[in-house]
């Protein structure tokens, strides 16, 4: 009865934060859509991980065979045999258009927090910065969440 009275008053404890499961960089995927934008993208399913690999097939390409290519080669990227997306999703983590290159873009932290999964990413700066725009973006396989997700960048 001690015990209960005193657990009563007490927060429930935070979970343990959370790392990315796989990640690689945007752009090594064949077809994969630009992020000009700079806009973060959370992927909950195959057809959303299509959608944004199909804004890169052309016109006079069928899209059947470039979509199956594209899931392969996502998976063999990510060193995976399969994306479960009842238990995993993707994050496209985007930094923006930024001078020079290469830049790298890192997932250095998830943490839930009630129904908010904060993803907390970095920036890697070249040492020499020619005058190249490039839009530095990773994709990340993550534990599924099926709240909010919010992105949040640390230190440069």
């Amino acid at each position: 009865m001690v015990v209960a009275a005193l657990g009563a008053g007490m927060d429930d404890p935070e979970p343990p934060p959370m790392k990315a499961l796989a990640w690689v960089d945007w752009y090594e995927i064949p077809r994969a859509s630009p992020v000009e934008d700079g806009k973060h993208r959370v992927l909950r399913s195959a057809d959303e991980l299509l959608g944004a690999l199909r804004m890169g097939i052309r016109g006079e390409e069928n899209p059947d065979q470039v979509e199956n290519k594209g899931l392969a080669k996502v998976n063999n990227l990510l060193g995976v045999e399969a994306i479960d997306w009842r238990s995993q999703m993707l994050l496209v983590v985007a930094a923006g258009p930024q001078r020079g290159h290469p830049h790298r873009v890192e997932v250095v932290g998830l943490k839930k927090k009630g129904d908010t999964l904060a993803v907390s990413w970095k920036l890697h700066l070249p040492k020499e910065q020619p005058d190249v725009l490039t839009y530095p973006a990773t994709l990340a396989l993550v534990p599924a969440h099926k709240g909010k997700v919010v992105f949040e960048q640390v230190e440069k």
